[in-house]
Parts: C-alpha cells; sequence; structure tokens
C-alpha cells in the first residue's frame, strides 16, 4: 500500500503562528532605514555656560560633567550652584528630553557618556557647564532613542575615532558629536525601540543593583575583618589586643627608598615597553591590572624616570583612590609609575603585604581623607603621606597578621569575585542589547531570561 503523501505546507499560515510581537525589534529592521548624521535629528546642539562665583540669591544649578554618571544616569545630589545673566538663563535652561553629553574630562571613559533630562532635573531649573554639550532632538526623533544611541558602543566606537587627534589627544565638541551616525529609523520604530530598552534594561538594572547590594555587604564584612586584624591600640583599634602592645612609626622611617613617580606627558605615552603604573592600578589593597600604558626606554632615559621594583609598596595620593596602596607586582616587564603615586621601598624588617593591610584600613583611608588638600581635586603631599603612622610589631607577628587575615577572608573574597565577574557579564550584556537595538540588529526577543 502506498505511503500517504505528507501534507504540504501552509507558508502563509505559518507565517502568521510564528510571527513575533510587533513591539519587540526583530534583526533586520535596519533594512530600510535611511543613516545620517546626527545633527540632521537635532534642533538644538550647543555649548553651556559656566557663569561667576555663586552670590548667594538668585544662583543657578548648572550641571557638570560630573553630574553624570558613566551608564548616562544622573547624579544629581551635589549640583554646583552659579551666578548667570538674565539671558543666559533663558538660553541655556534645560528642559525635558534635553540630551547632555561630556565633551572634557580627565577621563577618557567619561567622554562621550550621556544624560537625558527628566522630570528632576528640570524642576532644578538648571543649565549646564561649557564642558558638556546640549543636544535637544527634533520632532522627527524621539529623546530616549537618541540618548540610547549615544551610550551605545556603536556611538562611543565613532566618537573615539572622530575625537581622537594627531598627538593622541580626545576631545569632543558639537561638530563631532553632529556627526555620529543616526541610523534612521522611523519615530514609530524610534519609540518601540526605546519602550523595549526600557524594559530590558530596568530588568537588568534590578539584577545589577541586587548583585551590587549584596557585594557590599561582603566587602563591609571584608573591610570590619581588616580593620579588627590590623589597627593596634594605639591607633584606636584592637589589633594587639591580650600582647605586647605593637609599636607605631612614620612611613617615611620605615623606607629605604621613599619618593614620587614621573610626570609622563601625553605625547611620551607608546603601546609598549616600559610600563606605566596609575593612579587607577592602585588598590586598596591589590594591583589593578588595568589600563595599559607604556613609555620607551629613550623617554626613561630623558626623563629621568625612577623605577620601580616588585615588592615596592605604592601609595595613591590622588582622589579616587587617595591614601590606597598595593605592592608593586612582577609584570615580567620594567615598570615606573605616575607622579601622583608615592614609592616606598620597605626596610628589611617590614613585611610589604602587612603593610599594605594596614593602608587599606578604614582608619588609615580616614586619616589621608582628613588631611587631603585641593580645590578643583584632593591631593596629599608626599611629606603628609611620609607622616602617617603605620604599625610595626616584630616582622613574624607582622606575617602571622598577615595570615590570619587572608584564612578569615578567603571565602568572602571568592564570593565577591564571583559576583564581580557576574556584574561584569550583566553590564556587557546591558550594552550589548543596546547596541543591538539601536542599530536595528537585534536578534529574537532580546536579553533571555
Amino acid at each position: 500500500m502506498p505511503a500517504t503523501p505528507a501534507p504540504r505546507r501552509d507558508r502563509h499560515r505559518d507565517q502568521t503562528t510564528r510571527s513575533r510581537d510587533p513591539a519587540t525589534p526583530q534583526r533586520g529592521h535596519g533594512v530600510n532605514w535611511h543613516p545620517g548624521p546626527l545633527k540632521y535629528w537635532l534642533e538644538l546642539n550647543d555649548s553651556g555656560t559656566w557663569g561667576e562665583d555663586p552670590v548667594g540669591t538668585d544662583d543657578t544649578a548648572v550641571v557638570r560633567s560630573t553630574d553624570i554618571n558613566l551608564d548616562g544616569s544622573w547624579n544629581i545630589d551635589d549640583v554646583a550652584r552659579r551666578s548667570l545673566h538674565p539671558g543666559e538663563k533663558i538660553a541655556k535652561r534645560l528642559s525635558r528630553g534635553d540630551l547632555v553629553v561630556v565633551k572634557s574630562s580627565g577621563s577618557a571613559d567619561h567622554l562621550g557618556k550621556t544624560a537625558i533630562v527628566g522630570s528632576d532635573v528640570e524642576a532644578l531649573e538648571a543649565c549646564f557647564s561649557n564642558f558638556v554639550q546640549r543636544l535637544r532632538p527634533c520632532g522627527q526623533a524621539d529623546p530616549r532613542y537618541v540618548w540610547y544611541l549615544l551610550n551605545s558602543k556603536k556611538a562611543a566606537s565613532e566618537l573615539q575615532l572622530l575625537g581622537t587627534t594627531a598627538t593622541g589627544l580626545r576631545n569632543l565638541n558639537g561638530g563631532i558629536i553632529g556627526s555620529v551616525t543616526f541610523p534612521g529609523p522611523r519615530l514609530a520604530e524610534q519609540r518601540a525601540i526605546a519602550d523595549f530598552l526600557d524594559a530590558e534594561t530596568a530588568r537588568i538594572d534590578a539584577l545589577i543593583a541586587s548583585k551590587e547590594r549584596l557585594a557590599s555587604a561582603l566587602a563591609a564584612r571584608s573591610q570590619a575583618i581588616t580593620d579588627r586584624s590590623m589597627v593596634p591600640r594605639q591607633l584606636g583599634g584592637v589589633a594587639d589586643d591580650g600582647r605586647d602592645e605593637w609599636p607605631v612609626i612614620k612611613l617615611k622611617h620605615i623606607a629605604t627608598y621613599y619618593t614620587d613617580g614621573d610626570w609622563i606627558e601625553t605625547p611620551y605615552i607608546t603601546d609598549d615597553g616600559i610600563r606605566l603604573i596609575q593612579t587607577g592600578n592602585i588598590g586598596p589593597g591589590r594591583f589593578k591590572d588595568q589600563g595599559f600604558r607604556f613609555i620607551s626606554e629613550p623617554t626613561f632615559q630623558e626623563l629621568r624616570c625612577t623605577e620601580v621594583f616588585p615588592g615596592d609598596v605604592l601609595i595613591s595620593r590622588l582622589a579616587g583612590t587617595l591614601g590606597q596602596a598595593c605592592v608593586a607586582p612582577d609584570l615580567g616587564t620594567r615598570m615606573i609609575t605616575a607622579v601622583d603615586v608615592v614609592i616606598l621601598r620597605p626596610t628589611s624588617w617590614v613585611d610589604p603585604e602587612f603593610l599594605v593591610m594596614y593602608l587599606s584600613t578604614s582608619r588609615h583611608l580616614g586619616v589621608a581623607e582628613l588631611n587631603a588638600r585641593g580645590t578643583t581635586m584632593l591631593r596629599l603631599s608626599r611629606s603628609q603621606v611620609g607622616d602617617m603612622h603605620a604599625p610595626l610589631p616584630p616582622v613574624d607577628i607582622q606575617r602571622q597578621a598577615v595570615w590570619r587575615v587572608h584564612r578569615s577572608l578567603d571565602a568572602v573574597n571568592r564570593v565577591l569575585d564571583k559576583l564581580s565577574s557576574q556584574l561584569g557579564l550583566l553590564r556587557e550584556r546591558r550594552q550589548a542589547l543596546i547596541t543591538s537595538a539601536v542599530s536595528g540588529e537585534l536578534e529574537g526577543s532580546g536579553v533571555a531570561a
């Protein structure tokens, strides 16, 4: 008996039943888009103002680059107030839906970061400083879509290329920002993409916040263990309770060599050679292998740089990592360090790891913060660091203390490392989702559960 033929597939029916949610951006949406420079979708693209020092009455809130977080959110707990002329107040006042782009910053990572003005910033009746740029999308551009676009890897790559000068310096201006490619979806598609990203990024952000809370609690526990184990009675702690009192001595008196790092300007930076360790590489309590910068051997000789050796203790004098310390690692290459870092080469009766553990305590970091000075950026002088105190029990006691702290922190640090990895993956996932969606390359329904 002949086999029954398989039923013919109804392509139209299959396509209907398999169709995805039309509100979800699909891969290939960008096929019919009409890209062009962002400037053609902007009503305003202007720089801000800084005005005069505040007078105490009728001053105006002025948002700065420091009020914008790396993820494009606002941090408006400490907005500057300035005295502006009436005309400036009108011309530079921010409205809901405006975008504020960082065009000048001491950190390359912050260049191009973009925040969107919502009801909270609008309620401040705030203006914006001359280190940021205001963009006001026209009626054919959804502000949220443009905000996601400018915070995507796609835009970041373009801004890095367009804003890098021949000397390697990065600068942004209205012309460069306006040259970023706008992918060109229709307004309805922009809104659909923005709605989709609002929902998906909110879900990812909630996961990030949950893991950050756990990491913060574990970090506080870790800090408490270190404080209890490393701060002696003379310095307000309990580390030497029930035993001989630990002596206390100034840092400059426990060094065979004590100096600052070197002032290295951007034109001297190369892609390989002698490694330049910066304040961002330091601590607390560990070396952070990031920000790979180098100088050449001829530059080392020309500038008479000071070489850093494995086992040296490096102490940051600059805000952000103020007072933090780490032991210089063996990176398999010669090393120098930046001018805002103290190089302390301990005597034979100081265990470098013990010293760094003490320099990671709340007590030491609090003293560093109290002593720091500066109008625009807090700093410690080398002499201030040298006059700070540290405990100095016998070397065998130092090594026992280090061993006890490591044993106590081992499990905590394993969990913290796992959380750090998970947070990194979540942030990468968030960024990839944004970049795919605004580019019209999103496949499927977005982030998997």
